[in-house]
Parts: C-alpha cells; structure tokens; sequence
C-alpha cells in the first residue's frame, strides 16, 4: 500500500467505524508474516469535529416477522400457509359482500333520487295550477277538498277529460307514498333530467303506474312542455315556479298596500 493511501485509511478507519465512536487514532501492528496490518484503537480524548456515518435504518418490524416465519420449519410452513389460504378465502367473502352491500345502497339511493324528481314535477304542477286559479292552498288535494276551486276548473286548465279528480289525485298519493325519502332533488339531478325525454320511463320504472296513470301523467308533461320547451328540465321547471312564486309574492304586497296619491294617475 502506497503512503498516500495509508494516510487517507487513516483518515477514512474512524468515519467507517460506527462501533468505535469519536475520537480515533490509528495505532500500527505487525503480525509475522503477515505484513503491516492497520487497526484502530479508542482515544481517551473525545473530537467533536469528526462527522460521523450514517447507521444503517432498522428493519420495519413486518419484515422482521416475515424473516422469522421463512425459519419455521416445514410442517409450520404448511400450517402457516393454510391459515393464510383460509384467511385469504374468508376476506374474498368479505369483500364481496361488501361489494354486493355498496352496489344495493347505490341502487337505492339513486331509486329514491328518481322518485323525489317525479313527485317534484308533480308537486310543480300542483303549485302551478293552484296559482293559476289563485287558490290559496300549495296542493290540490285540500284545494278540493276545502271547495278552494272546482274540478272542472282544474280539468279545463289541464286538458284532461276525466269527468272526476279520483284519478289525479290518486296519481299525486301514489306517487308520494312511493318515496324512499324526503327532500327534492339534487341540482344534478334536476340540471340533467329533460322532462319530454325521460320522466314518463323513470315513473314506470320506478313507481309502479297501472297504464291510466301513465297516460294521465303523460297529459301533465305536456301541459308543463308546452308552457317552457321540448329540452325543458327539471330545474327549469323548478325555476319557473320560484319565478310564480315571486310574482305572486309582489302582486299579493301590491295589493295590500295602500295606494298613494300619485299612483291614482
């Protein structure tokens, strides 16, 4: 070994030697026959200026486990192995029935998401009608009941030609008794849903209609399309009510308040 490499060995012993600690100095020995052998000896004297070597990180503790399981012996192994085949068989049922539970939740919170959108539109038209014919009442029920109007009011707005309201109001409880939940419709939900193109097969679907209240449903859709477009959505449909609603709202307060002067001319 050339002298220059003997001195950065001397150099490089204590940085590479994470037992010995700071605060090295090179010591020489001899062993016959063997040459000059270097070896390294503790200083009493500590050297805070000596960087010291990176250790090396501990194991994570599942590796460790593992090592220990691969030194079993055989029969243990097998053990081992079945455990995790059974382990293994019984998660694969887990998940699969919580695969199976996570699929009939979505189904049926998107059934309940449809059928509010139904008894939304029909609730719509009820408030539309009711504010047409300045009646009080949100619903036709009470409206009917209350002598609030008279059907053949309300069947000539509609254009239907049932001589009673058995069936119209027959529809609207069907249809509200066939809700999963409470609440309207998510905005999404009322953005995307053309009414023309896809209310009367999602209330077959989803609602149970005997053919009658289809086509009775179906009369309704077209007297709302009519009145806003062929593309009209939900949430157009929705708008135009809060719209009534305001409306009436202004007329209502136009109404009550005195008139002023000026407003006589």
């Amino acid at each position: 070994m050339s002298l220059c490499r003997r001195a950065l060995y001397w150099e490089i012993v204590p940085l590479c030697n994470p037992a010995a600690g700071p605060g090295f100095k090179a010591r020489r020995s001899r062993r016959p026959g063997k040459g000059s052998r270097l070896h390294a000896e503790a200083d009493s004297t500590p050297t805070n200026n000596i960087p010291k070597c990176k250790t090396t990180q501990p194991q994570p503790q599942h590796t460790q486990d593992l090592k220990a399981i691969l030194t079993k012996p055989d029969k243990q192994l097998e053990e081992i192995q079945e455990l995790i085949n059974q382990n293994f068989e019984a998660n694969n049922d887990q998940i699969g029935l919580l695969r199976e539970l996570l699929r009939l939740e979505k189904g049926k919170r998107e059934k309940a998401e449809t059928i509010n959108a139904i008894y939304e539109f029909v609730l719509s038209v009820e408030q539309i009608v009711c504010r047409r014919l300045n009646i009080e009442h949100s619903t036709l029920t009470r409206a009917l009941r209350s002598d609030g109007t008279t059907w053949i009011d309300v069947r000539t707005l509609l254009n239907l030609e049932d001589d009673s309201s058995d069936g119209l109001l027959a529809l609207i409880k069907h249809i509200k008794t066939s809700r999963l939940g409470h609440g309207r419709a998510s905005p999404t939900t009322a953005k995307n849903l053309v009414l023309s193109k896809s209310l009367v097969p999602l209330a077959e679907e989803n609602c149970s209609l005997t053919p009658k209240q289809v086509a009775l449903l179906r009369k309704l859709l077209d007297w709302v399309v009519h009145d806003l477009s062929e593309s009209a959505t939900l949430a157009d449909l929705r708008l135009a009510v809060e719209e009534l609603m305001v409306l009436d709202s202004c007329l209502d307060s136009d109404l009550d308040s005195p008139l002023s002067e000026s407003s006589l001319f």
